[in-house]
């Protein structure tokens, strides 16, 4: 009987235990893997806009060297399984990529297996530091800090770019699908500001040749030289070769015109293509002898900006002497750079130099019109001592082109130049500088700057999806 008992305790425990494993092995069970589709695309992030304008990228700014696609659990940030395209011009086969180089790009991952019904924190990082370690959990990998002094510079590659963004989510086997939206991790400001301009001359209108000449100063020349005498040969070695025609007789005018006034005797025509131009000056300033530079650009910041978290490491942009080349241009100052997050510590821009006055004559213009233009009377055909034509044989186009500006050129006199000026320009708005965004600060450089106007719009396009499967 006590033999029996004891047994009948063994069986017992052995069932037991039995149980135990079964409900262990049932757990495990209950959270299978399954493939994915999980797809990230370049926000548009306009809630950090106003009324949600966005500014296309280029596709250099919208490039993809390469990403890393992590998932992570949700609750303890521990890495569960990722995938790293260190080269996406070598793909593997399983990532497929369509329409490379431009803002359609496509990539898409096949055969990621992730964990189903349990929630999971995703991460994309678009062009990731090549020396960052990728192999650790969300929290120290959000966390890490890039530093990338060559943002504080103008040659700055925006193919290098970093796009980042994170999802939380569940998968399940009805839901396999999800989408990361991605921002700039930088922000790019735009400056153009222009130099303080006096009001436009009043037009003075005159008929010139294509290339400028003025045409009843030069055909006036002309006919001196010959002493009253001139036919089309003459005019070969001038702006006005093959836009001369002397009329033949009475009702022939050249160039095949109509509507014109009919000549007999002893006044000689010609027909003369050229065209209708009125100019005017405009007078401005230039900054010369100059220098410039914007300080407390970011150079670092946290690969996922949580919390309103930014880094306070700043650098300063100074151009190079070519840099001012294509920066000062006339009465222009122009230029383009990126920087990190920066939520405080504003940008500054200061410039100096001297002042210089300089004019720039515009024109616009009614092209390809005819002068039906006539000698005064004289002895013979072919002969007379100037060129004229009334209001009435003037016949050109009755639309003027746009105002074309020229060159600028310097005015002389001590009382033109003011040496020695410094601008401190700060380059601030309400939110601070916001990763994502386009910044286009305008203004007018005055001998006192009193405002400028920052309008910003979210710097990447809506439509530049970027699908992992």
């Amino acid at each position: 009987m006590e033999r029996m008992r004891i047994e009948g305790i063994f069986l017992m425990l052995i069932v037991s235990l039995a149980t135990f494993i079964g409900c262990c092995d049932e757990k495990e069970i209950s959270a299978p893997t399954g493939p994915v589709s999980i797809s990230f695309a370049i926000s548009s992030a306009s809630e950090q806009t106003k009324s949600g304008d966005v500014e296309a990228a280029t596709e250099d700014e919208l490039f993809v060297s390469r990403f890393y696609l992590g998932v992570y659990n949700a609750e303890t940030g521990v890495l569960i399984t990722n995938y790293i395209c260190s080269d996406v011009s070598r793909a593997d086969q399983n990532l497929e990529i369509t329409s490379p180089g431009n803002s359609s790009n496509l990539y898409t991952v096949k055969n990621l297996s992730v964990p189903m019904n349990e929630k999971v924190r995703l991460l994309a990082i678009a062009n990731y530091p090549e020396t960052l370690n990728l192999n650790q959990s969300y929290s120290l990998l959000a966390n890490t800090v890039v530093k990338d002094a060559s943002l504080a510079t103008l040659n700055f590659d925006p193919k290098s770019l970093i796009k980042v963004g994170t999802a939380v989510h569940t998968f399940t086997v009805e839901d396999r699908t999800e989408k990361i939206d991605l921002a700039q991790l930088a922000a790019k400001v735009h400056i153009k500001l222009i130099m303080e301009e006096a009001a436009p001359s009043d037009p003075v209108y005159n008929i010139q040749t294509s290339t400028g000449d003025d045409v009843l100063a030069l055909i006036n020349k002309i006919i001196k030289q010959n002493n009253g005498s001139v036919k089309e040969d003459d005019f070969n070695e001038s702006s006005l070769k093959g836009k001369i025609e002397i009329c033949q007789n009475g009702t022939s005018h050249g160039f095949g015109i109509s509507n014109v006034t009919n000549h007999q005797g002893g006044e000689k025509w010609m027909v003369v293509k050229c065209d209708s131009v009125k100019t005017r000056t405009v007078e401005s300033w230039r900054l010369e002898n100059h220098s410039l530079v914007i300080n407390n650009i970011a150079i670092s910041s946290p690969l996922v900006l949580e919390g309103g978290n930014s880094a306070a490491e700043t650098g300063n942009l100074l151009p190079q002497a070519t840099d001012m080349i294509d920066i000062f241009k006339g009465n222009i100052i122009e230029l383009t750079f990126y920087t990190y997050q920066k939520n405080t510590n504003e940008l500054i821009m200061v410039m100096r130099g001297d002042l210089q006055k300089i004019e720039q004559v515009s024109s616009c213009k009614k092209v390809n019109g005819i002068i039906h233009g006539k000698w005064n009377t004289s002895s013979g055909w072919g002969q007379g001592d100037a060129f004229e034509a009334g209001a009435d044989q003037i016949n050109f186009p009755t639309d003027w082109s746009d105002w074309v500006p020229g060159t600028f050129s310097a005015v002389p006199g001590t009382e033109n130049r003011i040496n020695r000026l410094t601008y401190e320009i700060p380059i601030q708005t309400a939110t601070g500088i916001l990763r994502g965004n386009y910044y286009n600060v305008t203004g007018t450089v005055k001998q006192a700057i009193n405002s400028l106007s920052i309008d910003v719009k979210s710097w990447s396009e809506d439509d530049v999806p970027v699908h992992f499967n």
